[in-house]
């Protein structure tokens, strides 16, 4: 017995993007001492630390979230390789809404400390942010459409879906990797340090692959 016919199949992308205000913002504060002694180094830091933390969640709701880096102590030597001091440094990082008026009065008085670097605000959306859904939804739609106008072209019209595959999303947040770089290389240089306190449009995207069935077409011939 003859197997059936299988139904065509057009494959089609479809993809979809969004600019949009942003929800919330992430920042570092990174602050190092230094003391001829390791143990008083670390010390310090941890002060400095506590003190810095203290001063960032005094801002009350604006702040969401704090979050403290492993601690580090490295010698400094002299021409000779000798070690004089030690230097500890450890970095914070925070997420905040975004609220430009609370963090221009949080981030500079953050930066006016000695010793201390803020790098941010990193302007995002939460993860859980309904714009997320809506752009795949939107990203659905175009290749739904896009499949459509192929199908019409060929005197056809769909009929099922085989598959819907979502090889990734567009990722606006900043990850903890860009933190942990930005400390570890002490932040920005001094040409760096004008922090950037207006919100900046997040850009989101989506994008999906997809396979239709369709009806016999239609070639005239």
């Amino acid at each position: 017995m003859a197997e059936p016919a299988r139904a065509p199949v057009v494959r089609v992308s479809g993809a979809a993007s969004r600019s949009v205000p942003p929800e919330i913002a992430h920042f570092t504060v990174a602050v190092s001492v230094a003391d001829r002694d390791r143990g008083a180094a670390l010390r310090r830091l941890a002060e400095r630390a506590a003190e810095l933390r203290a001063e960032i969640t005094a801002a009350g709701d604006t702040v969401e979230e704090v979050a403290t880096g492993p601690m580090s102590a490295r010698p400094q030597q002299d021409q000779r390789g000798r070690d004089r001091a030690f230097r500890a440094g450890v970095a914070l990082h925070a997420t905040a809404a975004a609220d430009p008026e609370a963090l221009g009065r949080l981030l500079p008085r953050l930066a006016a400390r000695a010793e201390t670097t803020v790098t941010g605000p990193y302007w995002a959306l939460r993860p859980d942010s309904a714009v997320h859904r809506r752009v795949r939804t939107e990203a659905v739609a175009a290749a739904v459409e896009r499949a459509r106008d192929y199908a019409a072209a060929l005197g056809a019209r769909l009929t099922g879906v085989l598959e819907v595959a979502d090889p990734g999303t567009g990722g606006t947040r900043p990850s903890p990797a860009m933190f942990r770089n930005e400390a570890a290389r002490g932040g920005p240089g001094p040409e760096e340090t004008a922090l950037e306190l207006e919100p900046r449009p997040v850009e989101v995207s989506a994008e999906v692959e997809a396979a239709f069935t369709m009806s016999e077409p239609d070639l005239g011939g």
